[in-house]
C-alpha cells in the first residue's frame, strides 16, 4: 500500500533528524512507527509486585511522549546535573563521576 503523507517543512527536517540519528532512512523510520503502534497487543510491563521495574517503564514511556523541545531540556538539566556532581568532587578532590 502507498500512503501520501503531506507534512510541512519543519515535521521534514524533524522527520529526517530523527531517522538519521536511528540510522535509518524516513521510510524505515515510519515503518517503525507503525509497526510499534498496530502491533498485536502483549503483555508488556513487569511482573506483580516489582516497583522498581514499574517505574522504569513509566519512565520509558513517558520518553517517548516528549517533544523535541522536552527531550532538549531533559537533556539539558542532566548535562547540568553531571556538572554540578563533577564540580562537587572536584572542590573535595575526589575522583569525578562524569569523565
Amino acid at each position: 500500500m502507498t500512503i501520501i503523507l503531506e507534512l510541512t517543512p519543519e515535521e521534514q527536517a524533524r522527520l529526517r533528524d530523527k531517522a538519521a540519528r536511528l540510522g535509518l532512512d524516513e521510510s524505515a523510520y515510519l515503518r517503525r512507527l507503525v509497526d510499534a503502534d498496530t502491533a498485536p497487543a502483549r503483555p508488556t510491563g513487569p511482573p506483580p509486585g516489582d516497583n522498581t521495574l514499574a517505574l522504569l517503564q513509566e519512565w520509558r514511556e513517558e520518553s517517548a511522549r516528549m517533544t523535541p523541545e522536552e527531550a532538549e531540556q531533559a537533556r539539558a538539566e542532566w548535562e547540568e546535573l553531571k556538572a554540578g556532581l563533577n564540580a562537587e568532587r572536584a572542590a573535595t578532590g575526589e575522583r569525578l563521576i562524569f569523565p
